[in-house]
């Protein structure tokens, strides 16, 4: 059979009996046994170093329990972070402002950066503590820290997410940006190519005026596909726009075969990436280009922006006397 659980307010009277009126050698003795009954003992033994080292020892939290003496007492402090770093919330100002025990707290719970000094935040080492402890918690480093273009780029370095926590100015910088971008490639070299698309890319954390930037979005495109396709829609959905960023890129062309992201497929997308790359039917998978492989007017054109492209077709068109003619007229008109 299960126990039966007693109810909150009357497992605290019962708890608040076991000390009340306890001399300090019985209070010790109750406290080593269960530290959560620190929150029922008088107020002279919330102030007693030894009672309240034997609470928090258990349990990091029950230092809000103390008395304000013993939440500026360093040894108190330093013990209850030791135990779990979140207990810093309930020290005082002067122990969020002591280096030693801020980063014993933030080395066990990152997030208690939040409750750091103004210029524990913005320590460098502080802050790199706590981020490999929470990832979540560089958004507590100090503005000038998220703000700092070569601290955010190493941020990022371990985690791309980390851009998410760079100031809207940073995120609007496009030196910054673009620089973010070609480090998730150089990390992640395996997730770019024909093959393959994938979402962490920092580009997704750019300010929505940049993803909305065309001259911007066309650099991003020559470096990485990935980040091409957080452009803006109105990009996305524009297929001169598209074209352009082909020939930078052919990889590209993943992005126009995922209906997700919004262009309709035409078959200018892909002359634009034979342009670029001659190989695009041997590198790419797609339905759309199942499709082309026996358009002949497509073929034509092909041939026509791309000569190497004849190579890849078959024999019977090389001696196709009908189809090179087709391809001089159609090279006469571009």
């Amino acid at each position: 059979t299960l126990p039966i659980m007693a109810h909150p307010a009357t497992l605290a009277k019962i708890n608040r009996e076991k000390v009340a009126g306890a001399g300090r050698d019985r209070t010790l003795e109750e406290v080593r046994g269960n530290g959560h009954l620190l929150q029922y003992v008088s107020d002279a033994f919330k102030a007693d170093r030894e009672i309240v080292l034997a609470a928090v020892r258990q349990d990091a939290g029950l230092l809000q329990f103390a008395a304000q003496s013993m939440q500026a007492d360093r040894d108190v402090v330093q013990a209850a972070v030791q135990t779990h770093g979140w207990a810093l919330q309930y020290a005082t100002a002067t122990m969020q402002a002591d280096r030693e025990i801020v980063h014993a707290a933030v080395t066990t719970y990152g997030k208690m950066l939040e409750f750091a000094s103004a210029d524990l935040q913005a320590d460098r080492d502080i802050v790199k503590a706590a981020v490999e402890n929470d990832r979540a918690s560089l958004r507590y480093a100090s503005q000038a820290l998220r703000g700092d273009s070569r601290f955010m780029l190493e941020m990022a370095r371990e985690d791309w997410r980390a851009v998410s926590f760079a100031t809207e100015k940073l995120r609007s910088d496009p030196a910054f940006v673009l620089a973010a971008v070609r480090q998730d490639r150089e990390l992640r070299p395996h997730e770019h190519g024909p093959r393959a698309l994938s979402a962490y890319s920092s580009m997704r954390f750019a300010a929505k005026e940049l993803q909305a930037d065309g001259d911007f979005v066309l650099k991003v495109a020559a470096e990485s596909e990935n980040a091409f396709q957080f452009a803006h829609m109105s990009l996305l959905n524009d297929d001169a726009f598209l074209i352009k960023a082909l020939l930078k890129n052919v990889n590209v062309l993943k992005i126009v075969f995922q209906s997700r992201f919004g262009p309709s497929f035409k078959p200018e997308f892909v002359l634009a990436a034979l342009v670029a790359n001659e190989n695009v039917f041997k590198d790419f998978e797609d339905e759309n280009l199942t499709g082309l492989r026996g358009d002949r007017d497509f073929l034509v054109k092909a041939v026509a922006s791309k000569g190497s492209f004849l190579m890849q077709l078959g024999d019977d068109i090389k001696k196709d006397g009908s189809f090179m003619l087709d391809v001089a007229r159609c090279e006469a008109e571009y």
